[in-house]
């Protein structure tokens, strides 16, 4: 079919034909058949985007995880532009808007007024990219005698183009009416012969970036040309769109974090995640014996609903962020025991399995939400004034407080009523360690 990925087209077969098989086997009460395609499903998705093709590979990671770089700018006073807080404060939030342009992931920036100092974090970005996200970048063009032809204050809108040979990318300037009626002059000017050379010089700062040659008069829109990509097009507009800060600044400190730090910090909180989920689900099973089993059974849909949503929102996975997603199993297990505790507790009262579950499940739905809603104002506050990783991990608990409602309150039900419906267990005492009492004990 023409248009359409193969690969979605096998994904899109493959589930209609999963979801086409689970409808006949529930039509005909082939409860144990509609059992095994779950399981099987769900683990054939485990084994695939936890083994074959890992999810977490795929996610965006912050600083502390791939490395990146930390610049400490120092302010420097000068008559022009003396140091005050309001200035430090419009430079925090000038480099943030460079930062959040260029697209770099989970930037942390924050000012230190008692020494007139900014700090910036960037991941996966390298010293000298950062030391281009920071740099003043003023603009000006010149003729071979060095008169100034135009400035950035003339600039209107930079913006990235593709060059006409498609294989070179340019930056086109837009200008005020009266910067173009000046360069109109001074390129008709430079093309007579009336300058020593017929090229204009362009600096970014006191850095000579390019120096073309004038191939017709009456130019009005310049452009700054040479560039491989268009990537790095965009970074220099988006340099030339925001300007130059209002303090001048010189770097204190420049600091690179090696991604092999990120390394073992994830290969140690991937170890403390394997216990302590370990731990979690034999607790699980010792405590309610089959439902325990598909408790964990349905923590791994928790994980992968988690990991998927975080990678379809392009959300960027720090350490706190995974220190949010072991938290988010522990809320995952806390509703499921409390939906054990109440179908436990109308066994007691004598109901039949089926009964209690149901019941127990309604019972406890008003505890889960108001226990996992707690949590989630919580996340919202801590995103809203959190910076950095702070966000990171507000994210990742909200989602995982979200699928652990998901997988606690609907999954899991779904499952226990699919095992009693089969058959395959048919007494309480297997599936959640409590004996069922006829009507008179329990008067």
């Amino acid at each position: 079919m023409p248009g359409v990925d193969p690969l979605h087209l096998k994904v899109a077969l493959a589930a209609a034909a999963v979801i086409g098989l689970g409808l006949v086997f529930r039509a005909r009460r082939l409860y144990v058949l509609e059992l095994l395609l779950v399981l099987s499903l769900v683990a054939g998705l485990v084994w695939y985007f936890g083994y074959e093709n890992p999810i977490v590979g795929a996610l965006k990671q912050g600083r502390d995880l791939q490395g990146g770089t930390r610049l400490v700018l120092q302010a420097v006073p000068t008559e022009e532009s003396p140091v005050t807080p309001e200035r430090l404060t419009a430079s925090v939030e000038l480099i943030r808007e460079r930062v959040d342009r260029l697209g770099v992931a989970e930037p942390v920036i924050y000012q230190v007024p008692a020494k007139g100092r900014i700090v910036v974090e960037l991941a996966a970005v390298s010293r000298d990219e950062a030391m281009d996200i920071v740099r003043i970048s003023y603009l000006t063009f010149k003729d071979a005698e060095g008169n100034v032809i135009i400035t950035g204050d003339d600039l209107v809108r930079a913006r990235e183009e593709l060059a006409p040979d498609r294989t070179t990318a340019m930056v086109h300037l837009e200008l005020t009416p009266e910067a173009r009626r000046r360069f109109a002059e001074a390129t008709t000017r430079i093309y007579s012969g009336q300058s020593s050379s017929r090229q204009i010089f362009i600096y970014l700062d006191e850095d000579l970036v390019q120096a073309p040659v004038v191939q017709a008069p009456n130019i009005e829109d310049p452009v700054i040309e040479g560039y491989a990509s268009l990537e790095e097009a965009r970074r220099i507009a988006t340099i030339l769109n925001i300007g130059a800060l209002p303090v001048q600044f010189e770097v204190a400190e420049v600091r690179e974090v090696s991604a092999s730090l990120g390394a073992e910090s994830v290969r140690r909180s991937q170890t403390a995640a394997v216990i302590g989920i370990s731990a979690v689900a034999l607790l699980m099973v010792l405590l309610y014996r089959s439902a325990g089993l598909i408790a964990v059974f349905a923590l791994s849909v928790y994980g992968l609903l988690v990991l998927a949503v975080l990678y379809l929102t392009g959300a960027v996975l720090t350490l706190p962020g995974v220190a949010g997603l072991v938290l988010g199993v522990g809320i995952a297990v806390d509703a499921n025991i409390i939906i054990f505790e109440r179908i436990k507790d109308h066994l007691r009262l004598g109901r039949t399995l089926r009964a209690a579950i149901e019941s127990g499940f309604r019972a406890a739905m008003r505890t889960v939400i108001d226990a996992n809603l707690t949590t989630l104002i919580a996340a919202a506050v801590l995103f809203h004034y959190g910076t950095g990783p702070v966000r990171g991990f507000a994210v990742t608990l909200a989602v995982s407080i979200l699928a652990s409602m998901v997988t606690a309150v609907f999954f899991s039900q779904y499952l226990l009523r699919l095992v009693v419906d089969s058959g395959l267990v048919r007494r309480a005492s297997v599936l959640f360690g409590e004996k069922e009492v006829g009507p008179s004990a329990a008067r």
